[in-house]
């Protein structure tokens, strides 16, 4: 089987590419993705999330799916252990990198402390899984309620400032793209093809990834009780947002390579 494929270079023209070409092509996509650890958490949080929505609109017993979504909370937590080292890297880079220097010193504070939110989430967080595993609670004076809500404010901290520093860009975006199309004057055509494909790309990417953020918020805001019950009355919203979130999340960073089939 063959599909005719555009060529970008001239609409006019196409190219013929087999459906096996096809195949392989989306299954290195696939494994680049899969070789990153974030690639696979989120394909993991996707297949948690989704069991837990149909865990709470249809809460009929089903022993296995109950025990599979206990082993993928668990997995997850162990899967994330030790990335908080990952984000006090990026605390460094922001502060002392080379490409951190030509950001505004507002830009640059927010990402901080959008790394160190998350950075004190996932420590928590790698808490409360040792807990669960080795039973500190019974062992020792170990307070998992009070180091689980630690972690979900910490998480608020770093998406709120994530959402700030993503509102910041969007805003930039728009009045770079206002400044730009009042220069352009109507003759430049090949100046204004070209701003037509890249900027709205970006554009539409912030906008995705401030949903994203959205999103996300609804995890440990409901978890603490902060969130309206008119937005988020209950789990099952909570899964629903958050399965939105991963697909975006995947959308964002899936890998495009340069077809060469």
């Amino acid at each position: 089987m063959e599909l005719p494929l555009g060529n970008g270079d001239d609409l006019g023209n196409k190219e013929v590419i087999s459906f096996q070409n096809i195949v392989l092509y989306e299954i290195n996509r696939l494994s680049i993705y899969t070789k990153k650890t974030m690639g696979r958490d989120r394909l993991l949080r996707l297949l948690d999330y989704s069991v837990r929505w149909i865990l709470y609109i249809n809460p009929t017993d089903y022993p296995r799916i109950k025990y599979l979504n206990q082993h993928l909370l668990l997995s997850r937590k162990l899967f994330r252990f030790g990335r908080t080292i990952e984000f006090i890297n990026n605390i460094l880079v922001t502060i002392f990198g080379e490409k951190s220097k030509s950001l505004s010193i507002f830009k640059r504070l927010l990402l901080i402390g959008k790394f160190i939110g998350y950075g004190g989430w996932l420590f928590f967080d790698s808490a409360v899984w040792l807990d669960k595993v080795f039973e500190l609670k019974k062992k020792r004076n170990w307070d998992t309620k009070k180091i689980g809500d630690l972690s979900a404010k910490f998480w608020i901290f770093g998406i709120i400032c994530g959402l700030i520093v993503e509102l910041y860009t969007l805003i930039t975006l728009v009045i770079k793209k206002k400044k730009e199309s009042n220069t352009l004057s109507n003759d430049s055509i090949d100046i204004s093809k070209k701003y037509s494909i890249t900027a709205p790309s970006t554009t539409f990417k912030t906008i995705l990834s401030i949903i994203k953020s959205l999103c996300d918020l609804s995890i440990p805001t409901f978890k603490l009780k902060y969130a309206s019950p008119s937005i988020v009355p209950n789990q099952g919203f909570v899964s629903f947002y958050t399965i939105i979130s991963t697909f975006i999340a995947l959308y964002l960073e899936y890998p495009v390579i340069s077809r060469k089939l």
